[in-house]
């Protein structure tokens, strides 16, 4: 059923706005911002209503808020004002009238004016002065313990490189020690294998000069043994010359007998 066809339904507009009444004089409380939520009475019926409702609630919250930032801001200025009135009142009354000014000349006026503004210019330089020397005070400390932690810095990196500088030193002379150890080990090797050269060459020399002497040996005992063949074939070629001159002289001896 169609909304059109409802019972007891408003014929108004769900909200209610001053500037729907253009022709009525009505002021700023009578349109307060709680009767303006209130007359929001619109029961929605499609999701497009629903946000334009929902949008409405947001702008009448966006103007409260802004609405009471403005009466603040206005309070807070005309409290401010209020002091600066409180404190622009002269400050020495007479005693015996509270109410009524002290009657002093205008030259007297002026004179007190004039020193009293002398002792806050005074007031205000000696203010000025001591407000430098608290500066440069806290820079002169500053700069002090800036240049402290830069000396401890420096000498800490001083100190390590220091610290560096003896440990390179230290481990090269570690490689130095390490090197000319390992060069004695290298000439001691070196010796050793002179050594054993040198000895190996007297070992071949004495077999070289002791396989010489077997060869002297042995060509001294064949020649020996040459000799005492050829001795004894002379000695036997001269029995038998014997032999044969002992026949002959038999024979010669048969012969003549």
């Amino acid at each position: 059923m169609s909304h059109l066809k409802r019972k007891n339904w408003p014929k108004t507009t769900p909200y209610h706005h001053p500037w729907d009444y253009p022709n009525e004089k009505k002021t700023r409380e009578e349109f307060s911002y709680e009767s303006m939520r209130k007359d929001v009475k619109y029961h929605a019926r499609t999701k497009s209503e629903l946000q334009s409702h929902m949008e409405m609630l947001d702008l009448i919250n966006s103007c409260e808020a802004s609405y009471k930032a403005d009466v603040r801001k206005q309070k807070a200025a005309e409290a401010r004002n209020q002091k600066h009135k409180a404190a622009e009142l002269p400050k020495q009354i007479s005693p015996f009238d509270p109410f009524e000014l002290p009657k002093q000349s205008s030259d007297e006026f002026r004179r007190q004016n004039f020193f009293k503004f002398l002792a806050s210019i005074e007031a205000r330089n000696q203010k000025q002065k001591a407000a430098a020397d608290r500066k440069k005070k806290a820079a002169a400390d500053r700069k002090l313990k800036t240049d402290e932690a830069r000396k401890q810095k420096q000498a800490e990196v001083h100190e390590q490189e220091v610290a560096e500088v003896q440990e390179q030193k230290h481990e090269t002379a570690e490689v130095r020690k390490q090197k000319q150890k390992a060069a004695e080990v290298r000439k001691q090797k070196q010796v050793a294998a002179e050594v054993r050269k040198q000895e190996a060459a007297e070992l071949r020399k004495l077999k070289q000069e002791a396989v010489e002497l077997r060869k002297q040996k042995a060509a001294e005992l064949r020649k020996q043994r040459a000799e005492a063949r050829k001795q004894k074939a002379e000695a036997v070629e001269i029995r038998k010359r014997e032999a044969e001159v002992a026949e002959g002289n038999i024979k010669s001896k048969r012969q003549k007998k």
